[in-house]
């Protein structure tokens, strides 16, 4: 026979037992004692793994306690809180069931089994090549080393871009624009869980890096000025040698070179990368040619017409083609070095060399009013005399002439003492001086006169006396 409804305590349970018109009873005393109220709280039921859980014993009636934790015991005679952790077992989710008995001082028990579920945590990895670059180069490749089938995969690259996959890409690339140290991290996610590693790409600071390759970049004449250009990129600061001693520190110099010769011309820059230091770029050459310099002598600046010469005595300077003018571009003369000239009409002239040298330099003079041409008339002088000579004509200095009305002749010697005079043209110098043959040296004479056309003429050369 089941007996309900009993109260905790003392309990009198009467039996009787009627028969026909016979009643039989008994009685018994029963002793209930209440069981524990067996319960406790955990602070969480899941988590990633590795989950701490705080239990709390919240049991009511109870004088011991049994704890099972599947995979440990613990027992306690009082109320209280402690934690345990619980990991996934083999990267998976692991649930874990832990059983408390309760019991009275009665010997009374009850029990109460709860869970706890640990998350496994996401596998993450990658690798990543090159780690280290010098810009311009800042092309990574990433492998994703990390498991699959996953809910999503976040990418963060430190340099403003992301990238979320919600399948596992295995391998892709990935440029940075400018140069620094970036720490890639990605983050896995799984249904409950995630995490997440990082690894360290450095792109150094380029040097400064010349565009074009060396070169002449300029070739000219004396006073050669050439505008450079840097051609360089991930530059600061600049620094350029000329070669000849001259500098700047503009990006594109203007510089002028006076003197010819070959010139290395060195770039030299501070960039990104230098850490404040100039570091040479590249070198250049400049070439600067010689210009020539044009000089030349009328020796007779009166000559007389028809036939009397003009004589130019070239005195120029690294030339190599000549171009004479004699009569404001009317008359001109190429590449003669002295050349002789005959004029065909009286009047004054003025006479223009021009000079080259064969890298194509220039230079230009004129003589204003270099030569007078008169009419008719004509005295030509000997340029020397030999006192020892048989023939009288090789001893005296005297023209030959032909139309002369006036006539003044001074000979000088090296001092400019005059030694002769004469106002007639037949009356030649004979080589003495003060009674005595002069010494063998070049003797310079100055002539004025008219001739019978009532033309001037004036002209001045030198005799050399020899024996």
């Amino acid at each position: 026979t089941e007996v309900t409804k009993l109260v905790p305590g003392q309990n009198l349970l009467v039996w009787e037992v009627v028969q026909t018109n016979c009643t039989l009873t008994d009685t018994v005393e029963i002793t209930y004692n209440l069981p524990p109220t067996t319960d406790f709280k955990m602070d969480k039921i899941a988590g990633c793994s590795p989950i701490v859980i705080t239990f709390t014993n919240t049991t009511t009636g109870g004088e011991k306690y049994y704890w099972n934790f599947g995979d440990d015991f613990k027992e306690e005679t009082s109320l209280g809180s402690f934690t345990r952790t619980y990991e996934a077992l083999y990267d998976k989710d692991s649930t874990y069931s832990i059983q408390l008995v309760a019991e009275s001082d009665k010997g009374c028990k009850d029990t109460i089994i709860q869970q706890v579920t640990a998350y496994s945590i996401p596998k993450v990895d990658f690798s990543v090549s090159p780690l280290v670059q010098l810009y311009p180069k800042s092309t990574i490749n990433i492998e994703n080393l990390s498991g699959k089938g996953y809910v999503d995969y976040y990418w963060d690259m430190d340099d403003g871009n992301t990238y979320l996959h919600s399948t596992m890409v295995e391998n892709f690339s990935h440029a940075f624009g400018s140069w620094g140290e970036y720490n890639i991290s990605l983050h896995v996610f799984s249904n409950n869980c995630s995490d997440t590693t990082e690894q360290t790409v450095t792109i150094l600071a380029p040097q400064p890096t010349s565009t074009v390759t060396p070169a002449i970049r300029a070739q000219g004449c004396e006073d050669l000025t050439h505008n450079f250009e840097a051609y360089v990129q991930y530059a600061d600061t600049y620094s350029w040698d000329f070669g000849d001693g001259g500098s700047s520190t503009a990006e594109n110099p203007t510089y002028i070179y006076d003197k010819p010769g070959t010139y290395i011309v060195t770039l030299s820059a501070t960039g990104p990368g230098t850490n404040g230091k100039l570091v040479e770029v590249r070198k250049d050459s400049v070439i600067v040619f010689t210009t020539p310099v044009a000089n030349f002598d009328v020796v007779l600046d009166t000559v007389m017409l028809p036939d009397q010469p003009v004589l130019c005595k070239n005195n120029s300077l690294n030339a190599d083609i000549y171009k004479w003018n004699f009569s404001g571009g009317r008359d001109s003369i190429t590449n003669i070095e002295n050349p002789v000239h005959y004029y065909t009409k009286d009047g004054t002239y003025n006479i223009t060399l021009e000079v080259w040298t064969d890298n194509d330099c220039y230079d230009i003079k004129t003589i204003e009013d270099a030569v007078v041409v008169v009419k008719s008339g004509r005295f030509v002088f000997p340029t020397a005399i030999n006192l020892s000579s048989d023939l009288e004509e090789n001893r005296i200095f005297k023209p030959v002439h032909r139309g002369i009305e006036e006539y003044d002749l001074n000979i000088y010697n090296r001092w400019g003492e005059k030694i002769f005079e004469t106002n007639n043209p037949n009356d030649g110098w004979n080589g003495y001086v003060d009674g005595k043959p002069g010494a063998m040296d070049v003797y310079v004479w100055k002539l004025t006169g008219t001739y019978k056309s009532g033309a001037k003429f004036k002209s001045t050369g030198d005799i050399t006396l020899t024996y």
